[in-house]
């Protein structure tokens, strides 16, 4: 049996409540990269191995790219941020702050020694937080046939899944150090 693609005509008052549903996403994906990035520019400074500074610092400026992306995407989308990007980068700045308060605290209850690795712990979960936010603006790319807007989502979600790789890794490989001998990275 073969099935045939149906599709479905949508009155423009319902594309357009569509839209402005997507353009509200978009706030909240700016809002997590702009607090990764943040958190990520605050991190570089702590780390004292110069690979993994370097490997940071290539990491920041992806992350400044990611950030115009979602420019990108709501161009895609055809659609105007909901939130100013001033908004979006206090909300940003204010979620980065939190993380890493969070992450510091929680990092000392668990015995972990060191700023830069327990930040490397926040950077992990706001990566993936902010790559999965990605991932929702390319579903809805697909969902509203917006090829161009799933092209740019795509094409960060993966760079993100590569980074985040290398988040673990160098948070993994720094923990016997953090919690057995109190050093940081």
């Amino acid at each position: 049996m073969t099935r045939t693609p149906l599709l479905v005509e949508l009155d423009e008052a319902t594309l357009a409540a569509q839209r402005q549903r997507a353009a509200t996403w978009l706030a909240t994906l700016a809002s997590l990269q702009t607090g990764y990035r943040q958190l990520l520019g605050r991190t570089v400074p702590l780390v004292g191995d110069p690979q993994v500074r370097t490997w940071l610092t290539e990491l920041h400026d992806a992350a400044r790219r990611h950030e115009a992306a979602v420019d990108e995407i709501a161009a895609g989308l055809d659609v105007r941020p909901a939130a100013p990007h001033r908004l979006t980068a206090l909300t940003g700045a204010v979620l980065g702050l939190g993380r890493e308060l969070a992450g510091q605290v929680q990092g000392l209850l668990a015995g972990g020694s060191g700023a830069a690795w327990r930040d490397l712990r926040q950077l992990t979960l706001s990566n993936l937080d902010s790559m999965s936010a990605f991932a929702v603006a390319e579903q809805l790319g697909l969902a509203l046939g917006r090829p161009r807007a799933v092209d740019v989502a795509f094409r960060v979600v993966s760079e993100k899944s590569a980074h985040q790789l290398l988040l673990r890794e160098v948070f993994l490989e720094f923990a016997a150090d953090a919690v057995l001998h109190r050093r940081d990275v």
